[in-house]
């Protein structure tokens, strides 16, 4: 927010009310307390302002102490003598700028826009109100009013902070052109200002993180601003965590790391350093230094954090530290989404196997499902308190993240249990007879979307991009995208005579024990990272998860095979593919299952072993 005082100088010249008013000494005084004021001999001029006061009631004196306690940050004081300004009915744009940023200072919030508003009445071009009531509209999430006052501000006066945060409001639109474009005109305002270039090179950041290939020439520009700003600034954790994220994206993980640990050193409170460290960590299988810098994702305010079911739960046992006896009582809390549960709660078989006895919660959808699969476990949705009488059981308590924290200390010790969740039978036999029709054919179910506001742009693959696949013979494809995409899916099988079908029985989104019972009656999954996969690994089903090339830490670095789920395999798009060349690589594949099917062999014989799930 704009730290300035307002536009008027203490060393103005006075008006013709106050030459009236005052003797030849007492006018000399004043002028002289303005030009202390002015050369900053702030003790001195607040004297003479005082005892002018004492033999004269015209409020300027009251209007610039009030500047003066302003600039000292003294605001309560400055409130007080502007107060007595507006009470006298004396106010001009300056002095409700001055007063507003008073109140803004103290967090009366609610004033401060009532004045900046006033000062805008008087003024209506007054550039500081209108560029500091932006500023407070998007402190308070209003992006809609923060955005016209940053229009309003930009066309009166362009300037490199208004064009900035202009294009920080279009960028959390996701509206990247656009901020490029104000970010690129703020450079251009000011060519050595570093504020837009490391705007453009996080926005560029964003921007190829979540591409369908890789722009190299952007890669150039990052860490052209990057290496101009860190001269200048050196030690600027920004930067390093930027060029950090580059490194990833190009598949040198060390490198990124180095330039994390860089970015750290210089802010140990930067949570999103902490927290990509933290991810580098764990996909390197470094899991104790990785956790450690993992939970910083909860301050990180882009992260997917979902659902954190602790202080729902509402137990008081203490915190498990990865004690394991029989008979122990212990409590696991949901966190995060659907998929993160799935996949913390691997965990289970083992723990059930050495006598633990296990109170869970997960996300209500979920609870059939683990009720079928785990029956010595008490199953409880995570959006409701634990019973009283089961929390007086429980000897400690842990979320499913401390599950994997303390049991998972190196690669070694993920156990890939070939399916620990089990599908309904009954149900799984109703989806078997409906889809006897298809029996014919290789069973392919795709899903190419996620809804992650986080990750979701990176991992999703437009359904357009899918068309060569889906026209592949001997191949029946079936529609696991949660959420509406009936018009999507209906557009691309007329634009390509494709025919991927929508089953309308069920509700994926809603309904995942039906959803389970559907996935065990297909051939293969083909999908991207999202709650499907890991739904299709615990359940034991063929899949294949379609990887950009910086993915979420759990499907590790460089590994063609997921080393929770056996029946997974990773099919990595490298920094130089396009999401098609991936696309392209499965469809080479893809008939010779088909072929394998016809033929009653086995579906993977002759098909290259990384597309193979393994042999339990």
């Amino acid at each position: 927010m704009d730290n300035s005082t307002s536009n008027q100088s203490p060393n103005r010249a006075p008006s013709a009310h106050l030459n009236a008013n005052l003797n030849q000494s007492d006018e000399e005084r004043f002028n002289f307390a303005r030009s202390l004021h002015f050369k900053g001999e702030f003790d001195q001029a607040k004297r003479i302002y005082l005892d002018l006061q004492k033999v004269q009631s015209w409020p300027q004196l009251s209007e610039l102490l009030g500047i003066l306690h302003l600039q000292c940050e003294r605001y309560q004081e400055a409130i007080e003598h502007f107060k007595i300004c507006d009470e006298k009915d004396y106010s001009n744009a300056d002095l409700l700028f001055n007063y507003g940023k008073c109140y803004s200072a103290l967090g009366g919030m609610e004033k401060a826009l009532e004045l900046y508003e006033r000062a805008l009445i008087l003024d209506p071009q007054h550039s500081n109100s209108i560029y500091n009531l932006a500023n407070l509209y998007k402190s308070i999430d209003d992006f809609k009013r923060a955005r016209d006052y940053f229009q309003k501000d930009l066309q009166l006066h362009p300037k490199v902070d208004t064009c900035c945060a202009l294009g920080e409001i279009y960028e959390r639109d996701k509206k990247l052109p656009e901020a490029l474009e104000l970010y690129y005109q703020g450079l251009a305002l000011e060519p050595d200002n570093p504020l837009p270039k490391l705007r453009i090179s996080i926005a560029l950041q964003k921007k190829n993180t979540s591409a369908p290939i890789i722009d190299f020439s952007e890669f150039n520009i990052i860490f052209k601003f990057c290496r101009e700003v860190l001269e200048e600034f050196p030690e600027n954790a920004i930067c390093y965590a930027l060029i950090g994220d580059m490194y990833l994206l190009l598949g040198n993980i060390n490198e990124s790391m180095s330039h994390m640990r860089k970015s750290i050193a210089l802010d140990a409170s930067f949570a999103t350093s902490h927290t990509a460290l933290g991810c580098q960590l764990l996909m390197t299988g470094q899991f104790e230094e990785g956790f450690e810098e993992f939970y910083w994702h909860s301050q990180v305010t882009e992260y997917d954090t979902g659902t954190v079911a602790r202080s729902v739960a509402g137990s008081t046992k203490n915190e498990w530290s990865g004690e394991v006896y029989a008979g122990m009582q212990l409590l696991v809390t949901s966190e995060q989404g659907i998929g993160d549960q799935i996949l913390h709660f691997h965990c289970l078989p083992g723990l059930i196997a050495k006598g633990v006895r296990l109170v869970i919660s997960v996300n209500y959808k979920l609870v059939p499902l683990f009720v079928r699969s785990f029956p010595s476990v008490e199953v409880y949705p995570d959006c409701y308190p634990i019973p009283d009488a089961v929390e007086e059981q429980v000897d400690f308590q842990t979320s499913v993240l401390g599950l994997t924290q303390f049991i998972v200390r190196t690669m070694d010790d993920i156990i890939g249990v070939p399916s620990y969740l089990q599908a309904c039978k009954e149900k799984t036999a109703q989806f078997a007879a409906r889809y006897v029709q298809y029996d014919h054919c290789l069973k392919v179910g795709i899903s190419w979307s996620s809804n992650s506001t986080s990750t979701g742009t990176a991992k999703t693959i437009p359904l357009d991009w899918w068309h060569d696949l889906l026209a592949i013979e001997g191949v029946q494809f079936v529609s696991l995208q949660y959420g509406g995409v009936g018009v999507e899916v209906e557009q691309v099988n007329t634009q390509y005579g494709t025919n991927l079908i929508i089953d309308r029985e069920i509700n994926i989104t809603e309904d995942q024990d039906g959803f389970s019972a559907m996935l065990k009656n297909l051939d293969l999954v083909i999908t991207i990272s999202n709650a499907t996969a890991h739904l299709c690994g615990a359940l034991g089903v063929n899949t294949w998860v379609v990887l950009s090339p910086a993915p979420l830490w759990h499907w590790f670095y460089g590994l063609d095979h997921s080393l929770w789920y056996p029946s997974v395999s990773l099919i990595r798009r490298a920094p130089h593919d396009h999401w098609k060349d991936v696309l392209n690589r499965i469809g080479v594949v893809l008939p010779l299952l088909a072929s394998n099917k016809s033929s009653g062999i086995d579906l993977f014989d002759g098909v290259p072993e990384h597309f193979t799930p393994k042999k339990v």
